[in-house]
């Protein structure tokens, strides 16, 4: 769609700089570079994404509510730099360095880390708390 190219110009260029086909390896995971790609890479003035969009077209599209609920969240969601304070079995504790906010999370990645190391993450809240009722 023509009202895309200025948003789908800047994700292939960085696509093509921080995603290259190995050698070498890029230190970013597709997930993260496709989070960033729909929920953060803005365009004009209001800044709009492609979350921001699909959200300004949710009736037109008939998207279901769970669908509209996911999107909200991720849409609403930032990165947020963290120290990890404590690794359970099924779930970390995080205190975000700049409000000093703790957060239980699960950790899809199942990545233990060490106490103390600092987390670059988004953190959402549990699929299971969304409205998802498909």
């Amino acid at each position: 769609l023509e009202a895309f190219d200025r948003i789908t110009e800047i994700i292939n260029r960085a696509d093509d700089e921080y995603m290259p086909e190995p050698p070498p390896a890029s230190p970013l995971t597709r997930s993260y570079f496709n989070a960033w790609s729909f929920f953060d890479c803005g365009v004009g003035l209001e800044r709009e994404t492609i979350g921001t969009v699909l959200l300004a077209l949710r009736d037109r599209l008939t998207m279901h509510p769970g669908f509209v609920s996911i999107l909200e969240h991720w849409q609403s969601s930032r990165m947020g730099l963290y120290e990890l304070e404590q690794v359970n079995t099924d779930s970390v504790v995080l205190r975000e360095l700049v409000t000093d906010k703790r957060i239980t999370a699960i950790n899809p990645t199942r990545y233990r880390g060490k106490v103390g190391t600092a987390w670059y993450v988004r953190v959402l809240p549990p699929p299971t708390a969304l409205n998802t009722n498909f």
